[in-house]
């Protein structure tokens, strides 16, 4: 049997029946596009609500008591709207006064916030003419929310030797006490690898809004290009450094069999996009990436350090079995407070901007380049070799306008 291709189509793509629509001709443009993984739907201009937004609305209303039929009127306008849009007799009144009941019966967030996924896939697995298989069917999760290797076998023994269409809501699984459990947001991006890997799928691909992974953020320097090819290693660098394409978690599944991932954009089939792979060429293409944390603090580790930052709620980047990590974001009063009476030293706010390829040195004559026109430009800097990644450390105001230098050399290096 043919190899089949795995394919999550994110909420920008999914966001009305115009842009379904798209995706149905994507889906019947390659008969290896046999599995779909979905969001909920995304906004549809910039004053629209996210799904899942409204969602979580929901539940804190729960929560305090109140009456939630405000914004669960907003979810139902919405997913009728496209139903009829799209002709389908799936019967969604059903199945959202089923959804309407149950929220005051939930007592956590995860039930309310994976019901925009599970409506959307019930609701195109008819229009796409596929099978829905409901995620909490095959998707395991321990309760820290980390992937079961069940989860592969489950999805594996649902399949077997079919050549159908499948559409699976992302983004949510059971936990180890049978209860709905969600990733973190964005989290369709991993429920799309752990299919792919399931089903020995030939590639994954992950559809978006965006025509793939940029040399740097696009919003900062528009004239940074897409970047072609890049390794799961590289991705990996630059989703943890904020990267937001791509869900960091994604990767992980998908590296041990070695399934190519393509990005592509949903409102441009005809781009490219960017490949990503176990290897790459080095040939023409020292740097893939460059991606940031616009407000960081340096702190000095010690024993204890992981789990004060997890009492304390705040995200780290760097480990923190090394000598320092970096915390990421603003540090309120009680954070600082708890953090110095542990007798724990940080730096005053920062930026911190990674260059990720592979082999590239800070010390390389690239590198020399960037130290030279950074010092032409009087913007301060400390270089920090690492794997692959070179982490330049800069004042907090400097962090744009550092990315966009970066940018501009690379670009006449490339």
């Amino acid at each position: 049997m043919e190899k089949a291709w795995v394919c999550k189509f994110g909420g920008t793509s999914l966001a009305n029946a115009s842009q379904i629509k798209k995706v149905k001709e994507i889906i019947e443009g390659d008969k290896r596009r046999r599995f779909v993984v979905v969001s909920a739907p995304g906004k549809e201009d910039s004053k629209d609500t996210k799904i899942t937004d409204l969602l979580l609305e929901c539940h804190a209303l729960v929560e305090r008591g109140e009456s939630f039929d405000l914004p669960f009127s907003k979810i139902r306008g919405r997913f009728l709207k496209i139903g009829e849009a799209l002709g389908t007799r799936r019967d969604l009144k059903r199945e959202l006064d089923a959804i309407y009941g149950e929220l005051p019966h939930h007592t956590t967030q995860d039930y309310a916030a994976s019901r925009g996924e599970y409506l959307n896939a019930l609701l195109l697995s008819e229009y796409f003419g596929g099978e829905f298989i409901d995620a909490a069917e095959v998707i395991r999760l321990t309760n820290t929310g980390k992937i079961d290797e069940s989860s592969y076998r489950l999805l594996g023994e649902r399949v077997t030797n079919s050549n159908s269409l499948f559409v699976i809501p992302g983004f949510y699984g059971l936990d180890e006490e049978g209860a709905i459990k969600t990733f973190s947001r964005g989290g369709s991006d991993i429920t799309g690898a752990i299919v792919a890997r399931a089903v020995d799928a030939e590639l994954y691909e992950n559809w978006s809004d965006v025509s793939g992974i940029y040399l740097a953020d696009p919003r900062i320097a528009p004239e940074a290009p897409v970047v072609p090819h890049l390794t799961y290693h590289e991705l990996a660098l630059l989703a943890q450094l904020g990267a937001s394409v791509f869900h960091r978690d994604a990767v992980a599944p998908v590296v041990a069999p070695a399934i190519p991932i393509r990005v592509k954009n949903t409102n441009d089939i005809r781009a490219c996009g960017t490949l990503i792979t176990a290897e790459r060429g080095e040939s023409g293409q020292p740097l893939v990436g460059i991606s940031g944390l616009p407000l960081v603090h340096k702190l000095k580790t010690s024993p204890g350090v992981a789990q004060l930052l997890k009492e304390l709620a705040i995200d780290h980047y760097g480990d923190l079995e090394g000598e320092a990590v970096y915390l990421i974001g603003h540090l309120s009063i009680e954070m600082r407070g708890a953090l110095s009476g542990r007798g724990l030293s940080f730096s005053p706010e920062r930026a911190l901007v990674g260059l990720v390829g592979k082999g590239w040195r800070g010390d390389s004559p690239l590198g020399e380049r960037i130290k030279t026109v950074l010092e032409e430009g009087d913007l301060p800097y400390t270089f920090d070799q690492g794997d692959d990644i070179v982490l330049i450390e800069t004042a907090k105001e400097c962090y744009k306008p550092l990315i966009r230098v970066l940018v501009d050399v690379l670009m006449e290096a490339l």
